[in-house]
């Protein structure tokens, strides 16, 4: 008889990496010295010092450099407030009805007229207080109430803050003096000035036929020439080496 032959089928399996346990990474650590822990500490804190003093001056900066201040007359015969105003948000534009506190503090609102100094008319002129002008940093703008008309120091105070205007145009680059001259010493005189030129070849002059090796050398002679220079009256000599 012959056995009979039966599939089988191995009981084991391999494991499923389910069943693996995952070791967590090997961390190596130690206290840190006291030493050096305390040197991090303290340069931490002075970065940290210096961070906000930086962030503290530029915010103070940015009020300081949007700023003007408002000569206003606001009665007759009287001498005139100063109001300061910082922290222009659109600054180079300003809208005085944009500022309910300095409208406050001048008594006005931003229906009312003001009259505000033209430097280039030399004159005031009516303005709504609701309008928008262009200011430069740290400006004195000269103002007055509608319907006053005395206005005490008012002159000193035109040449005092009106007259020092940066005018258009005025920080175009120009030639300094110096070389203003210099070019104008070499226009039309050539590479030199009378003074420095040469003389004439001829002064320079020298045999056409060298000596022959076997004649002896002569010894240099020399001869004098004169040339009166166009930069002087007196004629200059010139020595001349003949060979």
């Amino acid at each position: 008889m012959f056995p009979l032959t039966t599939s089988h089928t191995s009981t084991t399996s391999s494991p499923s990496t389910s069943e693996v346990d995952v070791l967590p990474p090997k961390l190596y650590k130690k206290p840190m010295n006291a030493e050096w822990a305390h040197r991090y500490n303290t340069n931490h804190e002075e970065r940290e010092a210096r961070k906000a003093t930086e962030e503290q001056r530029r915010q103070q900066d940015l009020p300081y450099g949007r700023q003007v201040r408002f000569c206003c007359w606001m009665k007759d015969g009287e001498d005139p407030e100063f109001v300061r105003l910082q922290g222009i948000t659109t600054f180079p534009k300003l809208n005085m009805a944009d500022h309910p506190k300095l409208l406050k503090t001048l008594g006005l609102t931003k229906d009312d007229d003001i009259w505000l100094y033209d430097p280039d008319g030399r004159s005031f002129a009516r303005e709504d207080v609701d309008h928008v002008m262009e200011v430069t940093a740290h400006q004195v703008i000269l103002t007055r109430l509608y319907g006053v008309k005395n206005c005490p120091r008012l002159d000193e105070y035109i040449a005092l803050y009106c007259n020092k205007r940066p005018v258009a145009g005025s920080s175009r680059r120009t030639l300094p003096s110096t070389a203003l001259k210099r070019k104008a010493a070499f226009d039309g005189l050539g590479a030199f000035p009378p003074s420095l030129k040469t003389p004439h070849p001829a002064a320079f002059s020298r045999p056409s036929t060298p000596p022959s090796p076997n004649s002896s050398s002569p010894s240099p002679t020399f001869t004098s020439r004169r040339y009166h220079s166009s930069s002087s009256s007196s004629p200059s000599s010139v020595a001349t080496v003949r060979f």
